[in-house]
């Protein structure tokens, strides 16, 4: 029905053609606003474009003149809050839909059709220009003559700051990045508020613009001031609209590169290469499982503990939800526990513990058949679950494991996804130990984990020589402040999608920062008693980087599981220790030296090259374990600076003794 996808395929001369299309969004009902808000903007979007190309020569038209598309109410939440967001959050929900990929592809569209047929030629007058563009001309200067040592006055022309953002996102060299850089810090860093409000009242689409800029070199970089800078967007759009109460002529005919950000937006925020493709970062808006199975109330979790303990409550807890038309996820995760605990010989007040890790690709799902296999060598295929969320997974896992039922299928490639599986199967009563696909089991790990059960309801390892949790290896009680936790962090993660998920995972256990919580709250609710695996000699890393924060100590015999950091197959040459990428996935489970079901021969004596990758990553003990923060302290906003050591100080939040 979104007749701007034919506008490259139809001449938009023919204006019989957008009348039929206008005939077709006017009979749309606006009652879908309150159904499906961002699909409505969509619809209202369409028609109005039909109605731009159709001349306004369409009886439907006329709605525009006097009601005029809100972008503040149907995208910023201006007027009452969608899906229980709040206003600085709906644009990046927004940015996180299908909807705004036919957004992004309409932005880039009508850019053209404005090239086309300039249709606000007439719109607007010289002094309109001069409000919008906020200068003595709407000329763009060249800005070929940008040298390397071009700074931005400290005092600029709204000219200038436009030719600025013109080049720092229409040429794709290294100054003009250090352009984008540079103006993200331009302005607003040390100005109070009476300044800010006159510069937006000044020109605001060109704060719009600026706004949006530093929003767009924040997902990027420093994430926790993304709701901060959304605040600042939403604010300043508010006043944008006052000024042009009909905005959208507006962003389309003025000279700053509104629609750019915007539909760059969506590209960071979906995580989306240029080329198009997914990162595994990704986020999805849909997610495999329905919401009733990842978020339970607090009278069921508190029922948690008990439920674990009782292998017939189990039983006939997971007999029942499958009678209640589960998600196809969870009806194979239903079926799978229950074929678990129907094999399993049931020690009354004991606990069910199930393996878990995930994979998705082709270039991943041949390493299956290894990595089942060591984990048969150690006894735990009988309880691993492998969510498979492609096709390639689900066919080798299929094929490999002993009990196929077992390999669970999904479809939203996501990191995410972990955090779903790992929630869905603690809130049916069974505690989880989920690995990451890129470690090797060298020993049982159950035994250790195990040793440390009653200090702790969540367990987790760490980097070698800082406090920055590696969420690669994590043991989750079936308890009420896991399935909390773990709540809370799925429902952050899908109002904040731009969010790294072990940053976002940190920053729910006060770990590390992000968000402002003295404007947006305290996301940090609900925090289990955790601690450390200890990752110096048992549960250790491959040093890829930086050898003070990765690598193990110590002796050799001594690891149980080596996580070997595959980073998807790529990492920064510039940067890597070893000047490029090295695949030890080949290492491990492609290597016909290895005998994986042999557990009495250590895998570093059926190959010198394991062993030397191994030794490659041996450090020195550290000399102290830094605090995690990636960035110069230096560059923090104040804000962090201060609320970094508040929490610091929250000895609640700090791991127990393990």
């Amino acid at each position: 029905m979104l007749a701007t996808a034919e506008l490259q395929a139809q001449n938009p001369a023919r204006k019989e053609v957008w009348q039929g299309h206008a005939t077709k969004f006017a009979k749309i009902s606006p009652t879908l606003e309150h159904v499906c808000p961002f699909g409505f903007f969509l619809v209202r979007l369409s028609h109005w474009s039909s109605c731009l190309l159709a001349a306004w020569d369409h009886s439907s038209c006329d709605t525009f003149r006097s009601d005029p598309i809100r972008i503040t109410r149907l995208v910023l939440g201006a007027y009452g809050s969608h899906y229980g967001l709040r206003p600085h959050e709906e644009l990046i929900v927004f940015w996180n839909t299908r909807w705004s990929r036919l957004f992004e592809y309409w932005a880039t569209t009508m850019q053209r059709v404005r090239n086309w047929q300039k249709p606000f030629q007439s719109t607007f007058d010289a002094s309109d220009r001069l409000r919008m563009n906020c200068d003595e001309s709407s000329e763009v200067q060249d800005f070929a003559d940008f040298s390397e040592t071009d700074r931005t006055p400290e005092v600029a022309t709204w000219t200038e700051l436009r030719r600025r953002l013109e080049a720092a996102y229409h040429k794709a060299d290294e100054n003009s990045r250090r352009i984008s850089m540079h103006l993200t810090f331009f302005m607003w860093q040390h100005s109070n508020e009476s300044e800010f409000a006159a510069h937006i009242a000044e020109c605001p689409l060109g704060m719009l613009a600026l706004s949006l800029h530093r929003l767009i070199v924040y997902l990027r970089f420093l994430s926790e001031q993304v709701p901060l800078e959304l605040n600042h967007a939403v604010r300043i759009a508010h006043a944008a609209e006052d000024a042009f109460p009909d905005l959208l002529p507006a962003l389309l005919e003025a000279e700053w590169p509104l629609l750019t950000f915007l539909s760059m937006g969506t590209q960071i925020v979906q995580w989306r290469s240029r080329a198009g493709t997914d990162s595994y970062q990704t986020k999805p808006f849909t997610l495999d499982f329905f919401p009733a199975e990842l978020l339970t109330s607090r009278a069921e979790r508190k029922q948690l503990s008990e439920l674990a303990a009782s292998g017939a409550q189990l039983l006939g807890n997971l007999r029942q939800k499958l009678q209640a038309w589960p998600s196809a996820a969870y009806q194979k995760l239903l079926k799978a526990l229950l074929r678990h605990l129907e094999a399993e010989v049931h020690r009354p007040g004991s606990h069910q513990i199930v393996f878990m890790t995930m994979v998705y690709g082709r270039r991943y799902a041949k390493y299956l058949k290894g990595w089942l296999q060591r984990a048969a060598a150690l006894g735990h295929l009988p309880r691993l679950l492998v969510f498979c969320v492609d096709e390639h997974a689900k066919e080798e896992c299929d094929k490999a494991h002993l009990e196929p039922s077992y390999c669970i299928a999904g479809k939203q490639k996501t990191a995410a996804n972990k955090f779903h599986m790992m929630a869905a199967i603690i809130n049916l009563g069974f505690d989880v130990l989920y690995l990451d696909f890129d470690l090797v089991l060298f020993k049982d790990p159950l035994p250790e984990i195990l040793s440390h059960y009653d200090k702790a309801e969540l367990l987790m390892t760490r980097d070698f020589g800082s406090e920055c949790l590696n969420i690669g290896v994590v043991y989750a009680k079936a308890h009420a402040d896991t399935a909390e936790f773990l709540q809370e962090l799925i429902v952050w993660l899908w109002n904040h999608p731009y969010e790294f998920c072990q940053k976002a995972f940190a920053g729910m256990m006060g770990q590390e920062d992000i968000q402002y919580n003295d404007l947006f709250g305290d996301p940090v609710r609900a925090v289990p008693r955790w601690g450390f695996l200890d990752s110096l000699n048992l549960f250790v890393t491959s040093t890829i980087y930086n050898g003070d924060v990765q690598g193990w100590t110590g002796e050799m015999d001594k690891i149980i599981i080596f996580h070997f950091l595959d980073s998807t197959g790529d990492v920064a040459p510039e940067f890597a220790l070893k000047g490029g990428y090295v695949n030890l996935f080949d290492g491990f489970y492609d290597n016909p030296r290895l005998n994986l079901s042999d557990i009495e021969t250590p895998l570093y004596e059926q190959d010198d090259q394991i062993r030397a990758s191994l030794m490659d990553s041996r450090q020195a003990f550290p000399a102290q374990i830094w605090p995690c923060l990636n960035t110069d302290p230096s560059s923090l906003p104040q804000w962090k600076k201060i609320q970094r050591n508040e929490i610091l100080s929250r000895s609640e939040l700090r791991p127990v003794e393990i």
